[in-house]
């Protein structure tokens, strides 16, 4: 019986034929594109995470501040709580003291405030501000339905969008680019209850 012996074969080779080559490539182009699909997917994900933990560590730092009540009023005025503004169009989210009025230093002027952000009423530093990166992110206008939350000492009392019946408010913040569009809400009960949807 005859052994077939491959080696004369093989020892005139010099390469790789034509077939060998595109074959080899179309497998590289399918685990790459399998590869950047899956990467892509995974940033988009860590992006929208980062984006919503900072969302709730606002809220938690408002309901905190309220619940701490250290920060000194402008003169003139009494802080009669903490809140989160959120502006959609300017893709901005913050901090804010629900201030009122209080040359006199009256201790019922609280019951007249508005429970909303009014110019001039936002906190300034890193921790009390969040700037959504337009070209990642943005506001979902459609599903957001929260633009002010206040917490008000001592418990606090949340107040929902200026209005003491409203029992949650929700922000959305979606990827930018996506299809479908990869979105994540934080929601905010009138318990001061954050919640990540």
């Amino acid at each position: 019986m005859h052994i077939l012996d491959f080696s004369a074969f093989w020892a005139k080779r010099s390469g790789f034929s034509l077939i060998e080559i595109t074959v080899s490539f179309g497998i590289i182009m399918i685990l790459s594109l399998i590869v950047f699909t899956f990467g892509r997917n995974v940033q988009n994900s860590l992006v929208l995470n980062a984006a919503s933990s900072k969302l709730v560590a606002l809220i938690g730092r408002s309901k905190s501040l309220a619940q701490q009540f250290s920060a000194n009023a402008p003169t003139g005025y009494e802080i009669c709580g903490y809140g989160v503004h959120v502006d959609s169009a300017g893709g901005k989210i913050f901090i804010f003291r629900d201030l009122v009025s209080n040359p006199d230093k009256d201790t019922t002027k609280c019951d007249l405030a508005n429970s909303f952000f009014d110019s001039g009423e936002e906190l300034e530093g890193e921790l009390n501000n969040m700037n959504i990166d337009q070209n990642a992110l943005f506001i979902v206008t459609p599903e957001t339905n929260l633009s002010d939350i206040v917490f008000i000492p001592p418990d606090p009392t949340v107040i929902i969008n200026a209005s003491s019946s409203n029992t949650s408010g929700l922000v959305v913040l979606g990827i930018k680019n996506t299809t479908p569009t990869v979105t994540a809400g934080v929601r905010v009960n009138n318990f001061g209850q954050i919640s990540v949807e």
